[in-house]
Parts: C-alpha cells; structure tokens; sequence
C-alpha cells in the first residue's frame, strides 16, 4: 500500500521496543497517523505525490569512537571501506595509525585508552578520513541495497562523499 512508517532507534532493544508499539497502534483499522515523540511516525498516505530521496553526508565532527562497528560484521562494504581507509593512513607515513583502531575500539579499554582515542580522532586528519571512510562505506552499502538517492548534499568534507555518491568523481581514482 501507500502507506510508510519509520522509526528513530538507538540500539536494537529500542527498535524491538518501537516495533512492538507500533504493531499496537496499527493493529487498529481506525489507525491512520502515528507522530508519537519517543520516534514512531506513520502516515497510512504518501506524504507527497512522488517521494525524494537525499543523501546528507556529514564532514568533520561527526566522527566518533565505533561508527559503524554495529554494520561491520553484517556488510563487506563496511569492512573493505576500513581496511582501505587503515591502507591510506599505512601509505601516508604521518604515524597516524590505522583507522580500525577508531572503528573496533575495544569495549574493555581503560578510561585512559578512551580518552586518548577520542582526543586522536578529533585530530583534523583522522577526523576527515574516519567520517569520508563511514560516508563512503554507507553509500556503498545503501548501493548494493538498490537504495539510490535522487539528490545528494555534503557538509564540509561531507562534500567529497557527494560528488563521489552523484558520480561526479572516479570512485577508483578521482578524476572529475
């Protein structure tokens, strides 16, 4: 049908959560919206007459300690996007280190070991690799899931993952 539901989670206990509230609500014939503010939504008509689809890539500062850890043992993309990302920081020699050391950040670490993690991310040439790596790494996973964006927006270094995902920039070289 014409009808669409979306939900805001944080964690796969949320989602259960959300879906199992919604399958209530909608269990109900006389159900045709849901805006509830924990982050349900549900219109049982098209929002408009045809549907846009954008992708928004984030830049610098949107980096944080396991991005995408949760997408990486379930997608390829996500693992070949790092271990590419860990070849850039190899071939570079700034001793900045791998990129994996960011992205599978041991749950066990000490405080001490977190909080240096989190200040070497934030260091302007982690911080752009990680976050072009991540927004790399989505776009190819939204790709192979035929999920393409009819527009695409980037912000700050975000830009870059948007010329890549409209297809204004070689993915294997550069070239524009």
């Amino acid at each position: 049908g014409a009808g669409r539901l979306a939900m805001v989670a944080t964690s796969v206990e949320e989602l259960r959560s959300r879906l199992a509230r919604a399958g209530e609500r909608l269990a109900d014939p006389a159900c045709r919206q849901i805006r509830d503010m924990v982050g349900i939504y549900y219109a049982d008509e098209p929002l408009a007459a045809r549907g846009k689809l954008a992708f928004l890539f984030p830049g610098e500062g949107a980096q944080y300690l396991n991005m995408l850890a949760g997408l990486h043992a379930r997608f390829a993309d996500v693992r070949e996007a790092v271990a590419y990302g860990d070849r850039l920081t190899a071939e570079s020699q700034n001793g900045a280190g791998p990129l994996s050391r960011f992205h599978l950040f041991p749950a066990d670490a000490s405080e001490a070991e977190r909080a240096q993690a989190e200040a070497d991310i934030s260091l302007l040439y982690n911080s752009i690799l990680y976050v072009l790596v991540a927004d790399w790494a989505i776009q190819q996973v939204l790709g192979r899931l035929g999920i393409r964006p009819d527009m695409v927006a980037g912000h700050s270094a975000g830009e870059l993952a948007a010329l890549v995902a409209a297809g204004c920039v070689d993915e294997s070289g550069g070239s524009i």
